[in-house]
């Protein structure tokens, strides 16, 4: 029994410009901020550093992309697809676009670049919540030889929200959000500790790629 998905990701560009989440949205989550509410001293920290660490967190937990960015992923180890009912994980939800898929054709010189999949050869089955696009080799190019060689076959993909605009973003996530920046910001106040823990927990799991869905053969 195997598993294959699109994993090891490299990210080529990630905005980093605007967030999902501001200031005020923590403010008005934090019981700091609620006793404190003319206090400034703890506005770079949120903004410079809880925020980002906490979006950054969120994505590689939940592999729910969210900044406008655009990566490549590699199948480590794969060398032969000869059924056309596998289908391989993207691996990534909030996917907008698939670029190209390259790979190295079991006869590969080792100089020649790798050969672009062409995209009437394959089909992306639909993301859905929590269950990742499919890339599924269409039968006619079956089977499909690679290169013996480590992170072959490899996508390049378009994720998040185009140029960082957030106004379609789940609210239930935004919310979490907001909510796991203003506990660690009272945890550091030495305010009471793991009052949201119970909703952002859910949130994480609602929408958390489901990593046992993938094929198997």
């Amino acid at each position: 029994m195997f598993k294959f998905n699109f994993t090891n990701k490299q990210i080529i560009s990630r905005n980093t410009a605007t967030y999902p989440i501001l200031l005020a949205d923590v403010k008005a989550k934090s019981f700091f901020y609620m006793d404190n509410p003319t206090d400034t001293s703890q506005d770079d920290f949120v903004t410079d550093f809880l925020i980002p660490t906490i979006i950054c967190d969120w994505e590689n937990s939940t592999n729910y992309l969210l900044l406008d960015q655009v990566i490549k992923a590699y199948v480590p180890d794969l060398q032969f697809i000869n059924n056309n009912s596998l289908e391989i994980g993207l691996h990534y939800l909030n996917i907008r676009e698939i670029d190209e898929i390259n790979y190295y054709p079991f006869d590969w010189d080792e100089i020649v670049a790798k050969t672009t999949l062409d995209s009437g050869d394959y089909i992306i089955t639909q993301e859905l919540l929590a269950i990742d696009s499919k890339l599924k080799i269409k039968k006619e190019n079956i089977p499909l030889r690679l290169f013996n060689i480590k992170n072959n076959l490899e996508v390049q993909l378009q994720a998040g929200f185009l140029a960082n605009d957030f106004t379609s973003l789940d609210p239930e996530i935004k919310d979490a959000l907001a909510m796991q920046i203003a506990t660690a910001l009272d945890t550091k106040m030495g305010y009471c500790k793991g009052f949201y823990n119970g909703r952002i927990i859910e949130t994480y799991d609602k929408f958390s790629l489901e990593k046992q869905l993938v094929s198997f053969i």
